[in-house]
């Protein structure tokens, strides 16, 4: 390993969450997570981690495409002891931080 090299340092965050925020052509028969729901999604997520005081234990970040497109908006959850994708739409947020917050209260496995 390089020291200095991104592969020794260890993430100072407990889980990251990616929102898709891909955008298709309209009336791809897809769907398009990126236009609004994506965008939507990961502002208020930023927000209310920043409200609940847990924005320093995750990262949110928009992604491309997670190649789950049927049924809403994709959300992945990635931590040490959950590997998941979660299809959410705008009356879904609440039982989307619900889930992060569980996330974050299990012990760490490794």
């Amino acid at each position: 390993m390089i020291p200095g090299s991104m592969d020794d340092r260890t993430p100072t965050w407990d889980l990251a969450v990616l929102v898709c925020c891909n955008q298709r052509p309209e009336g791809s028969r897809r769907g398009c997570c990126g236009r609004e729901p994506g965008e939507a999604l990961v502002g208020w997520l930023r927000d209310r981690s920043r409200a609940d005081g847990l924005k320093h234990r995750m990262v949110i970040h928009r992604t491309g495409c997670l190649d789950a497109c049927a049924g809403g908006t994709s959300v992945a959850l990635l931590s040490a002891s959950e590997r998941s994708i979660v299809k959410v739409g705008p009356e879904d947020r609440e039982a989307v931080w619900a889930r992060v917050c569980d996330v974050l209260e299990r012990p760490v496995t490794r």
